[in-house]
């Protein structure tokens, strides 16, 4: 189909409403070199035009590993391969492309994930410095997958990677498993990483009580972690039966966690 037309983006659409268990909507493709310059001119915007503290990722990553298999994708990850490649399989590979447009993707996995990996890498390098070239002080953070191996394996966001490169200035493993102990390891994966003062513990706060987002705290705080983010804020100011039936969830954080 031609991406171009409506069809094409309603069939994206439809596709995407059924694969929600393993895509969260519609991504653009960091491969693609329009909306890496897209991603980027959003950024630089926002710093031009407004007197931020800081500036956020969030879904920079891979839904899952099937994904892209467009067509840009595969092109650029042949001119991306191809000069690691020896002459010989250079020949032995273009005679099959033709045929199968996936030839290299499916007879060279490993190097298909490294190619995504760092697609994702170098837009978040570019936007950091970017960034920092125009407002130094300007933290830009990241919403991450809190297993820091299902992050890299399964979404290419490598962002241990990022943290030990000084390409993002703080990251925020969603952590949000309401086992604490689980809370705990991902939390000091992410500190051993790069260091507390670059992790803010992200807790999942919309699925467990006050007292458990308290004792989270505390161990992120014990773990060496700079900070810590409450997901989410509606959440927390809503009332509700499971989580938060007075409505006092902030209070009763504030009251736990900082007296």
């Amino acid at each position: 189909m031609d991406p171009r037309t409506t069809a094409y983006r309603e069939k994206i659409i439809e596709y995407s409403k059924g694969a929600r268990d393993r895509v969260e909507g519609l991504y653009a493709s960091v491969v693609s070199p329009e909306v890496q310059e897209h991603l980027y001119d959003v950024w630089m915007d926002v710093l031009d035009k407004y007197d931020v503290d800081g500036l956020n990722f969030d879904y920079v990553r891979y839904p899952a590993p099937e994904y892209d298999y467009s067509k840009v994708a595969l092109q650029r990850f042949r001119l991306w391969l191809l000069p690691q490649l020896p002459d010989s399989a250079r020949a032995h590979f273009a005679g099959l492309e033709q045929a199968d447009p996936l030839v290299y993707a499916d007879s060279f996995p490993a190097r298909y994930a490294d190619f995504r990996r760092a697609q994702v890498t170098a837009l978040v390098e570019r936007i950091y410095y970017g960034v920092k070239k125009r407002a130094p002080d300007v933290v830009v953070s990241a919403d991450v997958f809190g297993n820091a191996q299902d992050a890299y394996e399964k979404r290419y966001q490598d962002w241990t990677e990022w943290l030990r490169r000084g390409i993002l200035d703080v990251a925020a493993p969603m952590a949000y498993n309401a086992d604490t102990n689980i809370f705990r390891e991902q939390i000091r994966v992410a500190v051993a990483a790069a260091g507390g003062s670059h992790v803010w513990a992200g807790i999942g706060a919309y699925r467990i009580p006050p007292a458990s987002t308290v004792e989270k705290i505390q161990a992120a705080r014990e773990l060496g972690a700079r900070g810590f983010v409450l997901f989410s804020y509606d959440g927390a100011v809503r009332k509700n039966d499971r989580t938060n039936p007075d409505g006092l969830y902030l209070q009763h954080v504030a009251e736990g966690a900082f007296k």
